[in-house]
């Protein structure tokens, strides 16, 4: 049984949040049965419908993140035993290039992705607000190119869309990881989601777990289109960052994820996976945060 934490905001909130953690972790409820049976002022009406809707969209999300397990001998975690540090599907030796967006100065995750795979994968960086501090292979190539909401190379800035067409080819067995700190949720989401299918294994960090995100659509948007042709294969709150209470459900405030292109559904285990693995390290020493099953159920629709 995974560990159960819970916030409260309120007396409101803690009705509502206890009722759904117990629906959460209850093996004989397959669906969560929202029943708003409290009488509230009618000031505060429009506000409470308001939360109910966005906890659902939350609980829609957090059921699309539902995590598939992969045996350990098949994955594999690259790069140093903390900060920097992602856990892979262990298909390395197939992959021809890694494209990573966002690296400030710490390029110790590709430097061990090119000596796992013998230099032998052509590995794209792209930062413009800082450059490697290391010299890098000759397998490395660096841009100075940030990523911005149309392509403006005077400015040094391009889209995601664009830098995937030019740098991905559909012969390519490639890998996407980005990193970039809140502007994730605008950038994937002005991506088809047909260019998404050209990788093998997406990673990313998902910054600002929080209502505004859960309310203004952002997150669902972008799950939604990305997990059309991939399934969550790892998940790790960066123990830099707190938990926060997202409509009376803890979550971290930032999250690793490691996606798996669907054309590999034939390699998972029917067991579920429980976060973190003998391959997760905290991103502070002695500051690991538990995620337990991460199972949530579908969620009601109205």
């Amino acid at each position: 049984m995974a560990k159960i934490i819970i916030c409260f905001p309120s007396v409101v909130n803690l009705i509502r949040s206890l009722w759904v953690q117990i629906t959460l972790y209850s093996n004989s409820i397959n669906q969560i049965k929202f029943q708003n049976d409290i009488v509230y002022k009618s000031a505060e009406l429009e506000s409470v419908k308001a939360r109910s809707v966005n906890l659902n969209t939350l609980l829609e999300i957090l059921f699309l993140l539902r995590p598939k397990k992969i045996g350990s001998e098949f994955m594999i975690r690259i790069g140093p035993k903390g900060e920097g540090g992602y856990v892979l599907y262990n298909n390395l030796e197939k992959i021809s290039k890694l494209i990573s967006i966002g690296i400030a100065k710490d390029t110790s995750f590709e430097e061990d992705f090119s000596q796992h795979t013998l230099g032998k994968v052509h590995i794209e960086l792209y930062d413009h607000t800082d450059r490697p501090v290391r010299k890098l292979p000759p397998n490395f190539t660096f841009h100075s190119i940030g990523i911005g909401d149309s392509d403006n190379p005077s400015k040094q800035l391009l889209t995601l869309r664009t830098i995937i067409d030019h740098s991905v080819q559909f012969s390519d067995i490639s890998i996407l990881k980005i990193d970039i700190d809140g502007a994730e949720y605008e950038t994937l989401n002005e991506v088809e989601s047909h260019l998404y299918n050209r990788f093998d294994q997406i990673i990313i960090e998902l910054h600002d777990i929080s209502e505004l995100n859960v309310a203004n659509g952002k997150m669902l948007d972008v799950i939604s289109k990305i997990l059309r042709d991939f399934n969550v294969i790892h998940l790790h709150p960066n123990s830099f960052e707190p938990w926060i209470n997202v409509y009376g459900i803890c979550l971290p405030k930032v999250l690793e994820i490691t996606l798996l292109n669907k054309r590999y559904s034939g390699i998972f285990s029917t067991e579920i996976p429980v976060f973190p693995t003998n391959l997760d390290f905290p991103n502070q020493q002695f500051n690991e945060m538990i995620l337990g099953t991460f199972i949530y159920p579908e969620p009601t629709r109205h």
